[in-house]
């Protein structure tokens, strides 16, 4: 495996398998996950909430789902000065250290109606710095892939069932397994499960068990290759946070958007 550190942004040019609960999920630590990112969101600049996850990549950029920031009740498009991202703690209301957000960079092509390319780099106001509870992630290079039925984690403050009304208070994971891409196309339509997403989640004979939910888009989808976690998905889209005869959780492949990623971190380090 060859990590790839390009003006600040950790590529993972490399095939890997895992070597390792969010909806049957378990809480966690912020120590396990220190790239992780609480998106906050406020109407009125006042009370934050938790609305998406994120995942850390520089020091001034986030990774996060492009849908976050276009879809919420009443906004077309909010303006990044109603978000805040707050890293470094395992809780979404309290510790760590909260960032305003300086731009929203959503991907050209991304898709409304077909959630297809649902993926956005944000740029904070101020400098992320690392220590034992903030640290960036690598994602996948462009040449990653993730073998069919190998185990990935997923992770986010999202519902923990589908009655929920309130997000999880603590940062919780989940181990799944990754989806064949045809299956996965046959059940749900090619016409939305593109060369772009990558499907995730656990299968019962009475239908999927185990994912994500509302709250945990823009969460990161991780695989541990060689025990080093590498960012493979972006939390997209589900039916039913995976209760039903559905598939799991539709994520964005990380791999297919690494260079315009890259591109973008290039761009916000030069402004």
């Amino acid at each position: 495996m060859r990590f790839l550190c390009l003006l600040g942004i950790c590529l993972i040019a490399a095939s890997g398998n895992a070597q390792q609960r969010i909806i049957g999920g378990v809480e966690t630590t912020i120590e396990s996950y220190p790239f992780s990112a609480s998106m906050l969101f406020s109407p009125n600049n006042q009370y934050y909430e938790h609305q998406c996850g994120g995942t850390i990549i520089t020091n001034n950029a986030i990774l996060s789902a492009a849908h976050c920031f276009t879809l919420l009740p009443g906004n077309d498009s909010p303006p990044a000065l109603f978000w805040r991202a707050r890293v470094g703690s395992a809780r979404w209301a309290s510790g760590g250290v909260v960032h305003g957000l300086r731009d929203v960079i959503i991907h050209p092509n991304y898709d409304r109606d077909t959630q297809d390319s649902d993926i956005a780099v944000l740029r904070t106001e101020t400098r992320i710095r690392y220590n034992a509870q903030v640290a960036r992630a690598s994602i996948a290079g462009k040449y990653y892939t993730v073998a069919d039925r190998s185990e990935v984690w997923a992770i986010g403050w999202g519902k923990t069932s589908l009655t929920s009304t309130e997000y999880s208070p603590i940062l919780k994971h989940n181990n799944l397994t990754k989806i064949n891409h045809k299956e996965c196309q046959d059940e749900i339509g090619a016409n939305v499960i593109t060369d772009n997403v990558i499907c995730i989640g656990r299968r019962t004979p009475t239908g999927s068990a185990g994912g994500q939910c509302n709250g945990d888009s823009g969460s990161p989808v991780i695989q541990y290759h060689q025990k080093q976690p590498v960012i493979v998905g972006v939390t997209s889209w589900a039916f039913n946070c995976t209760l039903g005869r559905y598939y799991g959780v539709m994520n964005a492949k990380v791999s297919s958007f690494s260079d315009w990623i890259n591109e973008t971190v290039i761009t916000t380090n030069k402004v």
